[in-house]
């Protein structure tokens, strides 16, 4: 190694601080053209991956390191990005770089690596590598080096392809030009990978776009690609897919609002029993009439509808009003059956709604229709919603001590939508 400037032997006694000034030289190199000096440049010489960005970013190659940046390769050294050797190879030697591809080719441990293959040929020479075609064995690096290197079908690497169904998507799209492939289509179907169920989807999307009756024999087995096909191939009513459509409540919703664009009949137990309850029957407005059936059968499957409007008439049904404030949700569908089903106050609810700020609102908004004042003490605890009473029950400024505290979030610098909302109410409204 070349004896440095006195000026520049004790900061390159400091491994640290060279590395800081050999970035600060390159930043320099790239915004000024300022040239390196001659000790950084020696100082990189000891480093493969640091000369390599000084070749790379100089487009100045160096003979004499060559060999130490191919020995750090047989290293496996993790330092050396093989992509940086590929850039040194277009911007320093402006072409191939024989020692190295005889190191690529001749040592199977640590040279024949199929990504290093597929990159040297992608990004070096640019075009096919028959010699390194023998080496590349692995589905990942078949793909790359079909689309990348040679834009087009490699017939006789499919057999490696099918081993990863994962990738027939990418090949049939990105180097068949969306032409359909018979043997990976098999071998997609047949695959058991977790997420089986979106390969298919996007394959049947992007490539195949017409029914595809192998497909659908497995999409009858899930949900989530029984919605999609009937959303997405069919763009309509599937009838063969709505029985496991009908298990899942997530897709059970989507599928009405989206698919059916009503009620689904098949799916309400099913939605009955989950957090989506409220939100099917608020958009199914064909359904709402089997509501008070369904919620009464959520608890007493041996009442009728004809039991239920009679009761909900003549006198509620208490034992359901108890149940159902002990169900989960409780708070959700109290205030939902107070306003759609009693239609006036359900005074025995009061107390678990008022436990929860977002339903104290809706309850005042919707049931109420004006303050409720017993609500408001947990309403308050929450500035989002209590801005949101001020703006959609009050409609107007709060009682003080309500407006005080949203004065204060203000002056802490909140930017909350609804209380900013608040805040232009009142001045709309003075």
């Amino acid at each position: 190694m070349k004896l440095f400037s006195k000026q520049y032997m004790k900061l390159f006694s400091n491994n640290n601080d060279a590395d800081a000034l050999f970035w600060e030289s390159i930043r320099a190199y790239r915004q000024y053209k300022t040239p390196f000096s001659p000790e950084v440049i020696e100082w990189a010489k000891n480093w493969p991956d640091k000369i390599l960005g000084i070749g790379i970013t100089t487009c100045t190659r160096f003979v004499e390191c060559e060999s130490d940046i191919i020995d750090s390769l047989k290293k496996d050294d993790s330092s050396i990005d093989f992509n940086s050797i590929c850039s040194y190879c277009n911007s320093a030697l402006r072409g191939r770089w024989i020692e190295l591809e005889e190191f690529l080719l001749n040592n199977p441990r640590t040279g024949n690596h199929p990504g290093r293959l597929v990159s040297y040929a992608s990004q070096v020479i640019k075009g096919r590598w028959k010699e390194a075609e023998d080496f590349i064995n692995e589905p990942r690096q078949v793909l790359d080096y079909a689309k990348n290197v040679l834009h087009k079908r490699w017939n006789e690497k499919e057999e490696i392809l099918l081993k990863d169904p994962r990738l027939i998507f990418e090949y049939c799209y990105g180097v068949m030009n969306r032409e359909r492939w018979k043997e990976g289509e098999d071998a997609l179907l047949r695959c058991n990978y977790h997420d089986k169920i979106n390969l298919i989807c996007f394959y049947q999307n992007h490539v195949v776009k017409v029914r595809w009756p192998e497909a659908e024999l497995v999409a009858k087995e899930y949900a989530e690609f029984a919605f999609h096909y009937a959303a997405n191939v069919i763009r309509g009513r599937w009838e063969e897919g709505e029985a496991v459509i009908a298990k899942d409540p997530i897709y059970a919703l989507k599928y009405a609002q989206d698919v059916l664009k009503g009620a689904f009949p098949l799916a309400e137990k099913t939605l009955l029993s989950s957090p989506y309850y409220f939100d099917y029957f608020t958009f199914s407005t064909s359904a709402t009439r089997d509501l008070v059936e369904k919620l009464a059968n959520q608890f007493d499957p041996n009442m009728t509808i004809a039991d239920v409007l009679k009761k909900v008439k003549d006198g509620r049904n208490k034992d359901f009003e108890t149940k159902l404030l002990n169900s989960s949700h409780n708070q959700r569908k109290a205030v939902w059956y107070a306003a759609n089903i009693l239609k006036d106050r359900w005074v025995e609810a009061e107390d678990t709604i008022k436990r929860s700020a977002k339903w104290s609102v809706a309850y005042a908004k919707d049931v109420i229709k004006g303050r409720w004042e017993d609500g408001e003490k947990t309403i308050a605890k929450d500035p989002k919603y209590l801005a949101d009473y001020g703006v959609n029950v009050i409609k107007d400024q709060l009682p003080i001590f309500l407006h005080n505290i949203l004065i204060t979030e203000k002056l802490k610098g909140s930017e909350d939508k609804q209380i900013n909302k608040y805040f232009e109410m009142l001045e709309k409204n003075s």
